[in-house]
């Protein structure tokens, strides 16, 4: 990304990790006890070597999409336990236990976005998948939706016709509102005549606010609501598809750009806004406010944590400071592969799609809290299970 695009992010990146620790989301500390049994198998990790409780804590977040809600700290042989359940709680001098913060992930009730005060209608355009777009597909392959990489120019096809702006023909930043570029995902992009983007972000649609009483209370089902992985790429294309513009209006006090919306979205939906930047897509994607202020509430950052080489589809990526959704892998996965992301920026002037290869600066990547698994991860489908059909979240 240019160097101004980068200068944004990293300004608030810098902000959100100092504040961030993995005793901030392990407050449920017992000393002097040890959880026997339900060891957490397979992907979940089991037993790891680390140094402190907090080490031992951050492990349990790293795989608990994988299912670890609990650990075990022992402190001579610094082996790090991690567990399923409680159910094997013992007293033991030479241990400490706990678990991650926030309530199971059966007990968060799927619900509805809190409705946005009235306001004027949008100007007709496609804000709720597909979003009218030849170029996306249903499923490109792993059950999620996507979008044709050698076709799809990332020219602001869904744009609205009032928000239409045809970008400047010369290399500019993402911060400068009349630079733009547009290409295919697999072939990248270049500034050229009859490039477009869409300026739409009115002052009048309420930037998302802050839930400060879920921040308040550590609650994890308030903050992010259960959502599936499906929902979250819908709501991706949206942005994408639209090519709505990089950071246009960010500074004023009104406004933003319009969130679009999945088909499990409610009604009503759009009905808020989020700031154009790199951490707005993932976001307004998730659904969140991680970055947002309020009352009593500073920029926070999401509270799990993956492992870089374990990333599915919608989770959140750092590349120095500027921030991508993952989409998926092509032709095998790791170091050196080619995935497909979705960014706002990203030296485009706006939401885009793009093939890049992964590399080891990717660090560190995060995954929501409560995403709805779906039945059929096992043989590398996402998108499946749907939020009516019942299914539970994926752990906090």
């Amino acid at each position: 990304s240019p160097s101004t695009n980068m200068d944004r992010c990293s300004r608030l990146f810098i902000v959100v990790i100092l504040g961030v620790t993995a005793s901030d989301n392990c407050p449920n500390i017992e000393t002097d006890t040890d959880l026997r049994g339900h060891d957490c198998g397979g992907a979940c990790g089991g037993t790891e070597t680390v140094n402190t409780t907090d080490e031992c804590c951050a492990a349990c977040q790293r795989h608990a999409s994988d299912g670890c809600k609990f650990w075990t700290f022992a402190s001579e042989l610094k082996h790090c336990y991690l567990k399923t359940s409680d159910a094997g709680r013992t007293g033991s001098a030479r241990h400490v236990s706990g678990s991650l913060s926030g309530p199971g992930p059966k007990e968060c009730p799927v619900v509805a976005e809190p409705p946005a005060p009235l306001h004027p209608s949008l100007p007709d355009g496609h804000y709720r998948f597909p979003y009218n777009n030849q170029y996306i597909t249903h499923d490109a392959g792993d059950g999620c939706p996507g979008i044709d990489l050698d076709n799809f120019d990332n020219g602001a096809e869904g744009c609205a016709a009032v928000w239409h702006d045809e970008c400047s023909p010369t290399h500019g930043s993402d911060e400068d509102p009349g630079s733009c570029q547009c290409g295919s995902p697999s072939a990248g992009g270049s500034p050229r005549k009859g490039c477009y983007q869409c300026i739409g972000q009115p002052s009048h649609l309420e930037r998302k606010p802050a839930n400060v009483t879920a921040y308040n209370h550590n609650d994890m089902c308030g903050r992010y609501p259960p959502i599936t992985r499906r929902q979250i790429i819908e709501r991706a294309l949206g942005w994408v598809t639209n090519g709505f513009n990089y950071g246009r209006f960010n500074k004023t006090d009104g406004g933003g750009t319009p969130e679009t919306c999945g088909s499990e979205d409610e009604a009503a939906c759009p009905q808020y806004s989020y700031e154009s930047v790199c951490n707005g897509l993932l976001e307004m994607s998730w659904k969140s406010d991680d970055t947002n202020f309020g009352p009593g509430k500073g920029k926070t950052w999401p509270p799990v944590k993956v492992d870089c080489m374990d990333v599915k589809p919608g989770d959140w990526l750092h590349i120095g400071s500027h921030m991508q959704m993952f989409r998926r892998w092509l032709n095998g996965s790791g170091i050196g592969k080619e995935f497909v992301l979705y960014q706002m920026g990203g030296g485009w002037g706006k939401a885009n799609a793009v093939v890049k290869k992964f590399s080891t600066k990717y660090s560190p990547c995060y995954r929501r809290p409560n995403i709805i698994n779906d039945d059929h991860e096992g043989d590398g489908h996402y998108c499946s299970t749907s939020a009516s059909a019942g299914a539970t979240a994926d752990s906090v």
